[in-house]
């Protein structure tokens, strides 16, 4: 998908987890999204060290301002 590789371009190990296919994954992310919107349990859903950043258009809004590295950083 689009939005990995701009997200390895800041040298970030990825995690991707398909929850169609694994009903742990899904539990996961309903556990994650807890108190959210219906709409935000769509995929895909951005995560940092457990964070929620927010969906592809969101996480790109952050790369495209030029605020993404801060973001990782103040997480690392």
């Amino acid at each position: 998908m689009w939005y990995v590789q701009h997200l390895k371009g800041f040298g970030v190990l990825i995690c991707e987890r398909d929850v169609s296919m694994d009903k742990g994954f899904k539990e996961e992310l309903m556990e994650l999204m807890r108190g959210k919107e219906r709409e935000a349990m769509v995929p895909p859903r951005v995560f940092v060290k457990g964070r929620y950043l927010g969906g592809a258009d969101e996480v790109m809004r952050l790369v495209e301002e030029g605020i993404m590295g801060d973001v990782f950083r103040r997480v690392a």
